[in-house]
């Protein structure tokens, strides 16, 4: 391996590890600027932080940090309580007080926390 591709390879190495530090990585994101990208905000409100630890990713809202997955729930409570009711899915099975509410799917929430991954 030649001497320049050497230093190019190791300075990526460490940008690559100083941007995630003990295996986190995370950043900002918003209703606003998942609006204008064409994807869908799940959750209650307008902003919320997203990263990933060790492969789990995360959202962190209100100073709690919630799975976006099966593998994270093994760390963090799932992000149910933090995630928008599904108003056309309600209009249409119509649950009774008590039941359960849908949801908004958090895929794309969980698609940017994966990108920190």
């Amino acid at each position: 391996m030649s001497t320049p591709f050497k230093k190019l390879a190791f300075g990526s190495f460490a940008l690559l590890a100083a941007s995630c530090a003990n295996g986190v990585a995370d950043g900002q994101v918003s209703s606003e600027e998942f609006r204008q990208s064409g994807r869908q905000w799940p959750l209650v409100m307008a902003e919320a932080e997203v990263g990933c630890e060790r492969g789990l990713p995360w959202v962190r809202a209100g100073g709690t940090t919630y799975a976006l997955n099966g593998l994270a729930r093994s760390k963090w409570p799932y992000a149910d309580p933090i995630l928008r009711e599904d108003d056309a899915t309600i209009r249409i099975l119509r649950p009774k007080p008590g039941e359960f509410r849908p949801r908004i799917d958090p895929r794309d929430l969980l698609l940017e926390a994966q990108t920190h991954c």
